[in-house]
């Protein structure tokens, strides 16, 4: 039961998260701010953001679903852990490259090279195919860095943007960093880099930053560091 959308003419949509880096951690829907209404349709995945605004939804009652949204200020701990961090990065050989300034093929081959070097046999990454279809037809939503030492790739997050009249969103969709330089923390460097030019972004244009690193697992307890997890809701009807 439910619906999904194609793409083609082909029924792939309800599995495209597999086959390609996309999310569906929650929903938001275009909606005026002040708008109260009933949802005609059911879901378990309703952003927490649209709490006060669907009246046919249920936000906490046998609810297990989270989604974690970036917080909206950090500690000056935090901040200088993260600065520091960093500095260790550069002096050892690292640099930063905007992914607007790679072609669609480069951010293919990095992401499949470190997605293999993070996971190994223990799962699969997508198609090559897919990636570079995917890189090349929304090559102006992807938005953040990646991090070489030395020329190589270490980390990538892909990074989706969405951005209306009052809102930017960003979704964390996925990511891979190359695991022999893990002990430079590349991952916890890419993130801190990616959220303050988000912020950045949401700050020249005086629009509100929503930032999604994805659902809370038992196994990704690290996302609590940056986030805050919500429950989404289930609307009944």
């Amino acid at each position: 039961k439910g619906a999904y959308f194609i793409c083609n003419d082909q029924n792939i949509g309800i599995l495209t998260r597999r086959t390609f880096p996309l999310s569906s951690d929650e929903i938001l829907i275009p909606m005026a701010p002040d708008l109260r209404c009933f949802l005609p349709d059911r879901t378990n995945r309703l952003s927490a953001l649209h709490q006060p605004q669907i009246r046919n939804a249920i936000w906490k009652l046998a609810r297990k679903k989270q989604n974690c949204l970036v917080k909206e200020t950090f500690s000056s701990k935090f901040e200088k852990t993260r600065r520091n961090e960093y500095q260790r990065f550069l002096k050892k050989g690292g640099s930063v490259k905007s992914v607007a300034d790679c072609s669609s093929d480069e951010l293919t081959h990095i992401f499949i090279e470190l997605f293999r070097s993070r996971f190994g046999n223990t799962s699969s990454c997508y198609p090559a195919d897919n990636l570079a279809n995917f890189f090349s037809q929304l090559h102006h939503l992807l938005f953040g860095h990646i991090l070489y030492i030395e020329g190589i790739p270490c980390a990538f997050d892909i990074v989706l943007k969405s951005e209306s009249q009052m809102n930017v969103y960003f979704d964390v969709s996925n990511g891979a960093i190359k695991n022999e330089f893990r002990p430079l923390s590349p991952g916890s460097i890419l993130m801190w880099l990616n959220i303050n030019r988000a912020r950045h972004y949401c700050q020249e244009r005086q629009k509100k930053l929503l930032f999604s690193i994805g659902i809370l697992k038992p196994e990704w307890e690290y996302k609590r560091m940056w986030s805050t997890p919500y429950f989404t809701g289930k609307s009944i009807c």
